[in-house]
């Protein structure tokens, strides 16, 4: 829900409303309408259009596309974590993996801030 909220409210940072912390009963039904709401709003506004993202100190682009390809590689990644729990982990494509790393590099990195060095504490 928020990133769908974040690549509607371009560029300014989205606001949800609090999540209900009741398990419902019908969870699967939530994610998936949370799932079709998050592939909607990018969607809708177009892979150009200007939105909302934590990177803004990063030389990627703040752009619904490259959102929607982050949530792409994150799902990817938190799908294998619950596999893995469940004793049946399937490799992550090499293509979704490469491009993660790609994105670890420009997105993670580049807004780390200047490194640290030992004489720094």
């Amino acid at each position: 829900m928020f990133w769908a909220a974040g690549g509607r409210s371009r560029p300014q940072p989205p606001t949800v409303a609090p999540a209900d912390d009741t398990l419902s009963a019908d969870l699967l039904a939530g994610s998936a309408a949370a799932t079709q709401e998050l592939i909607a709003a990018p969607r809708a506004a177009g892979p150009a259009a200007c939105c909302w993202t934590w990177w803004g100190d990063s030389d990627v682009p703040m752009t619904s596309g490259v959102v929607a390809r982050h949530r792409f590689r994150e799902a990817a990644a938190h799908a294998f974590d619950a596999q893995q729990a469940t004793g049946t982990p399937l490799p992550i494509p090499a293509v979704v993996a490469l491009d993660g790393i790609a994105e670890f590099i420009g997105v993670s990195h580049g807004t780390a801030g200047p490194g640290r060095t030992s004489t720094d504490r």
